[in-house]
C-alpha cells in the first residue's frame, strides 16, 4: 500500500534537454515557431507528391479480394509503415482529417496483427476514407488554406 494522500512529494528532475533549454542564447519561442511554420510551408508542395507515393505504396501492400484480414497476412508489416508515415506526417502538416483517417487504419492494422480477424470491408472502407482525405489536401494546397 502507497503513502497516504497529502504525502505525495514532487522530486523535479534535471535532463541534458532541460539544461540545454535554459542556457542563455538562442531564440525565442515565438521567433521558433515562427521559423518552423516558414520552414513547413516550404515542404508543402514536396507534400503533395510525398503522400500521392505513400498512398500508392499502401494501396498496393493491400491484397484484393480478400474476405477477411487476419494475423498471419504478410502483408500487414509493409502496410502498417506506409499508414504510420501518413498519419505522423499528416498531423505534423496541419492535415486532420488525413491523419484521423490515417490513425483509423494503423488502428485496425494493429488489431489485425494483435490476433482479431477483420472484415476486409473494414479495411477497404478506410482506404476510401484516406482518398476522400487526399482530396481536400491537394484542394487545400491549390487554394493556400488548411483543412
Amino acid at each position: 500500500m502507497g503513502p497516504p494522500a497529502g504525502d505525495d512529494q514532487v522530486i523535479p528532475v534535471s535532463t541534458r534537454f532541460h539544461s540545454l533549454a535554459r542556457r542563455p542564447g538562442g531564440v525565442s519561442r515565438e521567433q521558433a515557431l515562427k521559423s518552423a511554420e516558414a520552414q513547413l510551408g516550404t515542404l508543402r508542395p514536396q507534400f503533395a507528391d510525398w503522400l500521392d507515393r505513400e498512398l500508392e505504396q499502401l494501396i498496393s501492400a493491400i491484397p484484393t479480394g480478400q474476405d477477411e484480414a487476419s494475423s498471419d497476412d504478410p502483408w500487414l508489416d509493409a502496410a502498417y509503415i506506409h499508414c504510420r508515415a501518413v498519419r505522423d506526417v499528416g498531423a505534423t502538416m496541419g492535415f486532420e482529417l488525413l491523419t484521423f483517417a490515417a490513425n483509423n487504419l494503423c488502428d485496425i492494422i494493429e488489431v489485425v496483427k494483435a490476433g482479431v480477424t477483420c472484415p476486409f470491408d473494414a479495411i477497404e472502407s478506410q482506404i476510401q476514407a484516406l482518398l476522400l482525405a487526399r482530396k481536400e489536401v491537394a484542394r487545400a494546397l491549390l487554394t493556400g488554406r488548411r483543412v
